[in-house]
């Protein structure tokens, strides 16, 4: 069974991603309409508190203007416009007798009111008065007359109360909806958002399944981070496909460069033991001993490079002069240049100094200018320039071979790369790679400036010492 479908579905972020979003959106939903309910409820109250105190100072105005007559008939025609009595109206007289007594039907099981007006007159005073059961409140406000009579005015939570249960009801009957369009739009956030993610695993899946690299996550515009993480995956087994297939083809570079020196070690090895005479066998064994050096000079290089690219390169730094490492490297390579009749020349600037390996660094000037030799054609020249810049020196070396195309330029310096006009050349593609690694540890740079077809020239950036004086005496 394949460990990547074990598990429990309820566990997946793909399962817990939506009841996340549906709880976020039914928590926040129930809150809203909380809030709602809170404001609708304050928002009834006020009414009826601003509806008993205008009405309360209306029969006020009308009871000190015409008497309880007055008053009778204002209350009378209100009932007529709101289709009946539905507040609770009493008038006490100066020495606290009940002169008139209206109230709706029901407002007969509210005790009665125990509102304590006050002596000033004009000012309002409330009280709420339960009724028996405990749950309708009938708030009633009270005012003191001119003429020290007392005129309360109630209404009763009953219409609010009313209300607010149907709105609860409306509440309780969306709630499933809500939750519905929660775990809904839950789903299709994460289907949306996860896509990238599925497709990558996918891509792994396919990858580690076939084990093939060229495999790629589909496209994906945007800028969110998920999206973003798709287009790094690309880029990543883009180069992860690159150095497969660099590393497929220095395996073959390695097999067939080190069989060929093994096969004649073996040979010559053989032709040593069959020999008759001993110069002939030393004559052998010397030709072994120089296949020998080829093959360790391979690995050497190899274990250069790790090294230097992992930034553990043992460096003896001192002071050496520009113009003498190059004609090192001239001098090393004098009997190749002469075979090939390739003319190098150099025209290096006197003085100039630069605090380094000097073995790591005739290294990487051996190395370029083997690469030169290997690309120059017969009769062909190669050039040394070196000249201060700033507070660098600028090395280069200029050859009239066949050039660099321009798409490949940045990559001559990877490890393993080797340009297809370059696949006949014997060699694995790690010499560009050694010089660029060496050059680096020494704290300076490489570049490439080329025209295919016009030759190549390598530059070297290396930060200047001060020359080494004479000693003192």
């Amino acid at each position: 069974m394949d460990a990547r479908r074990i598990g429990r579905p309820w566990a997946s972020l793909t399962f817990r991603l939506p009841l996340w979003y549906a709880a976020l959106f039914v928590v926040s939903a129930v809150a809203l309409s909380a809030l709602n309910y809170r404001l609708l409820a304050t928002l009834l109250d006020r009414r009826d508190r601003e509806l008993v105190e205008s009405t309360l100072r209306d029969y006020g105005a009308e009871f000190e203007a015409g008497g309880l007559k007055a008053l009778e008939r204002a209350v009378q025609a209100r009932e007529r416009v709101v289709g009946g009595a539905d507040l609770y109206i009493r008038v006490l007289s100066a020495r606290g007798d009940t002169i008139l007594l209206r109230m709706a039907h029901g407002f007969e099981e509210f005790p009665p009111s125990k509102v304590e007006p006050s002596p000033r007159v004009g000012l309002l005073q409330w009280t709420e008065v339960k009724d028996a059961k405990g749950g309708d409140v009938l708030g009633v406000a009270a005012m003191r007359l001119k003429s020290r009579a007392v005129v309360e005015v109630g209404r009763t939570s009953r219409q609010r109360t009313e209300v607010l249960e149907q709105y609860r009801k409306e509440l309780e009957g969306t709630s499933l909806i809500v939750l519905a369009l929660g775990l809904g739009l839950g789903a299709l956030f994460t289907r949306t958002a996860l896509r990238p993610v599925r497709d990558m695993t996918q891509v792994v899946s396919r990858i580690i399944d076939t084990g093939r690299v060229s495999e790629r996550v589909p496209a994906a515009e945007g800028n969110d981070p998920l999206r973003a993480l798709a287009r790094l995956f690309n880029t990543m087994l883009e180069r992860l496909d690159r150095l497969v297939s660099a590393m497929r083809d220095s395996l073959d570079n390695v097999a067939h460069d080190l069989r060929t020196p093994m096969t004649r070690l073996q040979f010559t090895l053989e032709d040593a033991l069959e020999a008759r005479d001993v110069e002939t066998a030393r004559d052998r064994v010397a030709d072994a001993l120089a296949e020998t050096e080829r093959v360790t000079g391979t690995l050497n290089a190899l274990l250069d490079l790790s090294e230097a690219e992992a930034g553990v390169m043992r460096l003896q730094r001192e002071p050496a002069e520009v113009g003498a490492l190059v004609e090192d490297a001239i001098e090393l390579y004098s009997d190749v240049a002469q075979e090939k009749e390739v003319r190098v020349t150099s025209h290096c600037q006197g003085g100039l100094c630069v605090d380094v390996d000097r073995r790591r660094m005739r290294q990487a000037l051996a190395n370029l200018l083997d690469n030169a030799l290997k690309y120059t054609p017969r009769g062909g020249a190669i050039e040394w320039f070196a000249a201060a810049e700033g507070p660098s020196v600028l090395l280069s070396i200029i050859d009239t071979g066949p050039g660099v195309p321009a798409e490949e330029q940045d990559r001559i310096w990877e490890r393993l790369y080797r340009a297809d006009h370059s696949r006949s050349e014997r060699g694995l593609g790690i010499g560009l790679s050694l010089v660029r690694a060496i050059i680096r540890a020494h704290g300076g740079s490489t570049s490439v400036n080329s025209a295919f077809g016009h030759g190549a020239q390598f530059f070297i950036r290396l930060p200047a010492a001060v020359p080494a004086g004479p000693s003192p005496l």
